[in-house]
């Protein structure tokens, strides 16, 4: 598939990843690299001044992604990368999310089942604190530690 001058890519088994790496194709031999940054807890991409080759025998390792402008001005573009618009084969990320998570269903579920307790009666966390209430606390907190190895990625 030839690509054009503009277009964004990235290399298809890094797709998997929760920020792959984006590339802007620039002319005929070059990749621009767009790195990701957060902010207001979104993922976006920003040209950065390191650039690869692009040729015949790299260009079946990449596929094109679709991207929006966010921002663009004569030193920095801002672009979004949408997965929800990326081939079907390439949002295999979510179903490998889901598959890792799938073994905290029921941690999740005691979790759920703590919030709501929580907001049907504000002194349930306190209580379980302080009854060392292992059915809930364990829970809560593996869903917390789940959680915040998410983030880390």
């Amino acid at each position: 598939m030839p690509y054009q001058s503009g277009e964004f890519v990235a290399i298809k088994t890094e797709l998997n990843e929760m920020w792959p790496a984006i590339w802007r194709v620039d002319g005929k031999t070059l990749l621009q690299k767009y790195e990701p940054f957060e902010e207001n807890g979104k993922v976006l991409y920003r040209n950065i001044s390191t650039y690869a080759a692009w040729n015949p025998d790299n260009k079946k390792l990449y596929t094109q992604v679709p991207v929006k402008v966010r921002s663009q001005s004569h030193l920095e573009t801002i672009v979004e990368l949408v997965r929800s618009e990326l081939p079907f084969d390439d949002c295999s990320f979510i179903e490998k999310r889901m598959l890792e998570t799938q073994m905290y269903q029921e941690n999740f579920e005691v979790y759920i089942q703590t919030l709501i307790s929580h907001a049907l009666d504000p002194n349930f966390l306190t209580e379980i604190f302080q009854e060392q209430d292992e059915y809930f606390l364990s829970n809560v907190k593996t869903v917390d530690e789940v959680t915040e190895s998410m983030r880390a990625r």
